[in-house]
């Protein structure tokens, strides 16, 4: 399991997203996935893993739980941040 830590470039807070716009926003851009249930503001399905993101006060929290190369998954990740940057916070195993 990794996680992440999506924040503003400028290092202010968290990129601000309109509920609506969770789906349009966070999915990753040239992947293909799919939407499904569980905990966290908007999780997805991709490949072998599932990607999940929170609205924390510190930035948006995305963990990628499951099988994902991790070169792939840095560019998922920095797909959904555009205008903004994603940090590494932690990476578990499972």
């Amino acid at each position: 399991m990794t996680e992440y830590l999506i924040k503003n470039a400028d290092g202010s807070g968290w990129p601000a997203v309109h509920k609506d716009a969770l789906a349009a926003v966070l999915a990753p851009k040239g992947w293909e996935s799919e939407e499904i249930a569980g905990w966290g503001d908007h999780r997805i399905r991709l490949g072998g893993a599932e990607i999940s993101s929170s609205g924390e006060e510190v930035g948006w929290q995305v963990t990628v739980e499951g099988e994902l190369p991790a070169a792939e998954e840095n560019a998922i990740i920095q797909t959904t941040c555009p205008g903004g940057r994603a940090l590494p916070i932690a990476r578990l195993p499972v």
